[in-house]
């Protein structure tokens, strides 16, 4: 079929207690076969910052998400060796993971995937099975017989599956999509406020003509035409217009770095 190697998880919502308080992330059953972690861990993101990975033989141990070092999550420190409730059953703390950026995986929690059929369900079943193809095989085309072969077994007809492949070149034109159509909507919003803005200083140099009649009498009175009159009301609602634009970049760029350095300091740099 073109596939060299290929590792399950699976995941759900459960209640994790520490220090009398209770929160409820995603739980991760994880494969602790070291080839099936180490795919699992390059397309999740998963890297260990402290401690050790989950390995053969353990099964009451975890692994926790980077929110989980920090003292504000529990009121009070978890550290390595500490012991954690997941699912009213007992844990022990053996590894912490580096921050990825997105806030439901820096919140989850990982445990053997054995553990987690006995201790929250769903025996045998899968949530999420990443594919490495072998060298040379078009994953496009591995990911075609992929989805007739779990048709077939499935005894499923074409357009009622119950499952999604997904291959790399997908995933970037999921993302190409969702960025073109924030584009859109910034193109959009941006001649919005363009149109508003010319007709808030057509109004405003209108309003200025209507009250200066006497100095354009003046003007004309000592000799100036009415394109000179022109000229200068262009240059004054062009300063207008600089005046204003410049005070609106200054505050959409203090904005902007205002949203980056709380996405930076609260989230990460990998959220986007």
């Amino acid at each position: 079929m073109g596939v060299k190697k290929a590792a399950g998880m699976i995941y759900s919502t459960s209640n994790v207690e520490f220090n009398d308080i209770v929160y409820f992330p995603f739980i991760w059953g994880a494969p602790t076969d070291p080839e099936e972690r180490r795919l699992i861990g390059e397309a999740q993101s998963f890297k260990i910052m402290q401690g050790r990975s989950l390995v053969q033989g353990d099964k009451f141990k975890t692994v926790l998400g980077f929110e989980y070092t920090k003292k504000e999550r529990f009121n009070k420190n978890i550290n390595l060796g500490d012991k954690i409730l997941i699912n009213n059953q007992e844990f022990k703390v053996v590894g912490f993971l580096e921050k990825i950026g997105s806030p439901p995986d820096d919140q989850s929690v990982m445990i053997p995937l054995e553990t987690y059929w006995e201790v929250i369900g769903d025996q045998d079943e899968y949530g999420l099975i990443v594919a490495q193809t072998q060298v040379g095989k078009d994953p496009a085309k591995v990911a075609e017989r992929m989805e007739k072969e779990l048709r077939n077994s499935r005894g499923l007809d074409e357009g009622d599956e119950d499952f999604t492949i997904q291959t790399p070149d997908q995933f970037t034109a999921s993302f190409s999509t969702i960025l073109n159509i924030v584009q859109i909507v910034h193109i959009g919003i941006a001649t919005i406020s363009l149109l508003v803005g010319g007709i808030g200083i057509m109004n405003t140099m209108y309003t200025t003509i209507l009250q200066r009649t006497k100095e354009i009498g003046v003007m004309k009175a000592i000799g100036a035409d009415n394109k000179q009159i022109l000229f200068l009301f262009l240059i004054e609602s062009g300063f207008y217009g600089l005046g204003g634009g410049i005070i609106g970049v200054t505050i959409g760029i203090s904005f902007a770095k205002m949203v980056e350095f709380l996405f930076l300091l609260f989230v990460g740099p990998s959220f986007l």
